[in-house]
């Protein structure tokens, strides 16, 4: 166990006690606010915008109001600042102190903090978690270095800035902001170790030499202790990487094994320099340099004596002829030669001459053409020519013109007939998304039909034609559900929804999301259906919210979706009394469920509305983002919403028919396959139709099929089609019980930061303890599963095995194996929630196992789940 020697807390205490502080109004007193009232304006704070200012906090935000005054507060996307009144300075640390707070019923927060020096910003920003309803502490010290040279050698002052980076509309708090200066401490020899602590362990502060050597001889230096903030004299007490670290060349009798890793055990930076380790999956050894991990390899030997001569190999085939030389000189100019004879006289000439049967008549000068033969006679003047139908008959120009505009016109007259009928035989908007915006440059984003090949081809079809990035262009997938009048997509278990995809800010007592989407109105007489194709009541089909800041209603579709536009409706006594009818929104999309971006800003109709959007959208996930109501100060209501629209096929290029039955399948038929997308089909003419999966063609040998992307923190799972590298979804449960039908190999999991773990099939289908659960037993054949409060199934686990008589029922043996698929509603959500593996049982353990315990919980947060 290693032991810090100086306390952190300790540390700021003693710099604040001798350093000067450079903020002012830190607390935010210079304004006299009455309770909840907030202001936008400060002699020393400089605020980005509207979103940011000072408030004096009302009773509701938070547990110990009582103890507070005035806060400084920043809104999503916007940030506060003080200019300071010093340089940066090499010789000074600095140390931030604040607190931050998020207010109750928010979504999660975060923040950025540091100094700005010019155009360049220093970010200092601590690992740190804030808590709905309450303040927390920061504290974070900044010790410049001489990497910051060329900032501090620059005339500009610093300041501070505080940044609301969180993805979801919120606002942060912040109070008792300080920033304490303080001289940097002493080192005398320059040997890295302060003067302090070289005294406090018996060092000599005027000895440069001593910072390498090892008092306690824990192989350690006490440069390496003083960094590492460990006791020089306590053999107990080392750093901890590499324990212990030899300072020394090792003679190593015989061979020195390195333990194979299917990745980097560290980072490669200059912590790691001259780390290495053994590849097993590349078989090799690899070093690092400080920056990048390089195979390692001996210095290049001498070069061997040349061999003897091979013999003459057999003669090539003929090279290709060269080209042609420049001509030779000309020679001299031979003698003329003896004259003809004379030949007969010729008839006498006439004004007249005869064409074919046909006589001509002219007073004109003609002449013979002897430069081009298709112009055997030049005329000059005017000429008349009976039947002038060959090219050169002696006719006028003004009669050739005429012939020509004649024949043109009706070509072009058959031209627009064809054109008619093909557009009537063979309809279509044009060949390409391309053609149809050069065609038409206004435009607008939305479904086209496009015909390839042109007229006679292939039949057009249907595509999105997306023209402010005509790359995401999609053909049309023509088996989705559309229910009512307006072809909705998004009512209740249609498309693959289940009351899983759907999602708001808050509800309001029974009330869920989902009965927004169900087809019902609240309280509607006689009967509150108004879609008939919905099916019983979910939840009345009403969503209410409390109106008091920016509320969202949201759905996720399992596959990429067009909006075209959206309706919402309400019972009519709630549109007019008190009127709770969203008026200002915002509609969003997002492609993974959880960054969204602005598509239009929307001013909605009291009681029913129908919006038809400016461009359609094109995404996974739409959100409908109230800004306000109709008048309603306390619930924002939407009893019913449709989305109109359709769905594209992103993997237009992957065809119905499969290419194997799975990843391993297609790999084993062609081993240079690359990673992507393919349709497979696990279980050949069973009742599974063939669809489309991520293949992993290179990790652990490659042919590992993708069949789930979770991460911690999601509250619900989402089958999405296909699964996606890039995207979290799980795969529909027929798809996933036919794949690990077909499994062979096992399991394997690749985290965020690239760590591959992988367990065996047999590990997994064949569980010990007792009633331990698994892969092949029916309570995994759902990945979407969610078993709520329920001990050790929480959200799913998709195998688990205890020793052998240890039951899987008790809570905290911590010798379990198993494979983590929750949402975030579990009892043990604290620990085992979301996407997890624990390698505790001895009997059932995996056979790459990357990380430093048996839990992967504390180094990862996000898991793709493969299998082959």
């Amino acid at each position: 166990m290693k032991k810090q020697v100086l306390p952190a807390m300790l540390a700021t205490l003693c710099w604040h006690a001798s350093g000067t502080e450079l903020v002012q109004d830190g607390q935010f007193e210079q304004q006299a606010l009455a309770e909840a009232q907030l202001s936008h304006t400060s002699d020393v704070w400089t605020f980005s915008d509207s979103q940011a200012g000072i408030i004096n906090l009302s009773a509701t935000h938070y547990t110990d109001h009582q103890a507070m005054n005035n806060v400084a507060f920043i809104g999503q996307g916007a940030s506060l600042s003080q200019a300071l009144p010093v340089s940066l300075s090499l010789t000074s640390n600095y140390v931030v102190q604040a607190k931050l707070g998020v207010r109750a019923s928010v979504n999660p927060a975060d923040f950025k903090i540091g100094f700005r020096i010019a155009e360049h910003f220093i970010d200092i920003t601590p690992d740190l978690t804030l808590v709905e309803g309450a303040f927390v502490q920061l504290n974070v010290a900044f010790k410049p270095t001489e990497a910051h040279r060329a900032l501090a050698e620059l005339t500009d002052t610093m300041a501070l800035e505080i940044h609301n980076t969180s993805i979801d509309a919120n606002t942060i708090d912040i109070d008792a902001i300080s920033v304490v200066s303080m001289a940097k401490p002493l080192d005398d020899d320059g040997d890295g170790m302060t003067n302090e602590w070289e005294i406090r362990y018996g060092l000599n502060p005027a000895d440069a030499t001593d910072a390498g050597t090892d008092i306690d001889q824990d192989s350690a230096s006490n440069l390496a202790e003083f960094l590492a903030s460990t006791d020089p004299t306590d053999s107990s007490s080392y750093p901890a990487l590499f324990e212990p670290l030899a300072q020394a060349n090792l003679e190593i009798p015989g061979a020195l094994r390195l333990t194979p890793n299917a990745s980097a055990p560290v980072p490669c930076n200059p912590e790691h320099t001259g780390s290495i380790y053994y590849s097993s999956v590349q078989k090799q050894i690899f070093s690092c340099d400080g920056t990048l991990w390089s195979e390692l390899k001996g210095e290049q030997g001498l070069q061997g004596e040349a061999g003897l001569q091979g013999p003459q190999g057999p003669r090539g085939l003929q090279g290709v002829q060269g080209p042609q030389g420049e001509p030779g000189v000309q020679g001299p100019k031979g003698d003329q030669g003896i004259q003809g004879p004379k030949g007969d006289q010729g008839l006498p000439g006439t004004t007249h001459w005869r064409d074919a049967a046909s006589s001509v008549s002219t007073n004109v000068s003609v002449g013979v053409g002897t430069q081009s033969p298709s112009a055997a006679l030049e005329v000059i003047g005017n000429a008349i020519a009976n039947d002038p139908i060959a090219p050169n008959h002696l006719v006028t120009k003004h009669y050739v013109d005429n012939a020509s505009q004649s024949l043109e016109a009706k070509y072009a007259r058959l031209l627009d007939m064809v054109n008619v009928l093909n557009q009537e035989v063979y309809p279509s908007d044009g060949i390409s998304c391309e053609s149809i915006a050069l065609s038409d440059p206004t435009a607008t984003s939305n479904l086209y039909l496009i015909d390839a090949d042109g007229p006679g081809g292939a039949p057009a079809i249907q595509y999105f034609c997306h023209f402010e990035d005509l790359s995401l262009s999609r053909p049309v997938v023509t088996d989705g559900d559309t229910t009512g009048a307006n072809n909705n997509i998004a009512l209740v278990y249609t498309n693959s929804l289940s009351p899983g995809n759907y999602s708001a800010s808050g509800t309001v007592n029974q009330f869920s999301p989902a009965g927004a989407f169900d087809g019902h109105l609240y309280y509607a007489d006689p009967s509150p259906k108004i879609n008939p194709q919905a099916g019983e009541i979910l939840t009345h089909g009403i969503w209410l919210a409390p109106s008091t800041s920016n509320e969202w209603l949201q759905v996720s579709f399992a596959k990429t979706a067009v909006i075209t536009g959206f309706s919402t409706q309400i019972t009519k006594h709630f549109a007019e009394s008190p009127p709770r009818t969203p008026k200002e929104v915002i509609f969003q999309v997002s492609d993974d469920g959880v960054t969204f971006t602005d598509h239009e800003t929307i001013t909605m109709d009291k009681g029913e509305s129908n919006v038809k959007l400016t461009k359609a959208a094109l995404g996974n996930s739409f959100r409908l983002l109230v800004l306000s109501t109709h008048g309603s100060v306390d619930y924002i209501q939407i009893d019913e919403m449709e989305y109109y629209g359709f769905f594209v096929d992103e993997f237009a290029g992957n065809g119905p028919q499969a290419q194997g039955k799975t990843c391993h399948d297609i790999q084993q038929a062609n081993p240079t396959s690359q990673s992507g997308y393919y349709t497979i089909d696990p279980d050949g003419d069973g009742s599974v139709a063939p669809f489309v999966a991520y293949c992993d063609m290179e990790t652990l040998g490659g042919g590992w099929t993708l069949f789930a992307n979770h991460a911690d923190g999601i509250e619900r799972k989402l089958i999405r089609e296909p699964v996606r590298v890039d995207q979290y979804g799980v795969l529909e449960s027929s798809r996933w019980q036919a794949l690990r039908a077909a499994m062979t190999e096992g399991l394997m999991f690749v985290d965020e930061h690239n760590k591959v773990s992988m367990i065996s099939a047999f590990n997994v289908t064949n569980p010990t303890g007792v009633g331990c659960q698994g892969l092949l037993d029916d309570t995994a054949a759902d990945l979407a599963a969610t078993f709520d409060n329920t001990p050790h199934l929480e959200g799913l686990n998709i195998f688990r095995s205890e020793p052998t008589g240890v039951p899987c029922s008790y809570v905290n043996s911590g010798t379990f194996t198993m494979a983590q698929l929750a949402d975030n509603t579990g009892y043990y959500q604290w620990d085992i929630a979301g996407a997890s593996i624990f390698n505790g049982n001895p009997e059932r353990q995996f056979t790459i196992w990357p990380y430093t315990t048996q839990y992967s919980v504390d180094e990862q947060d996000e898991l793709k789940y493969y299998i082959k």
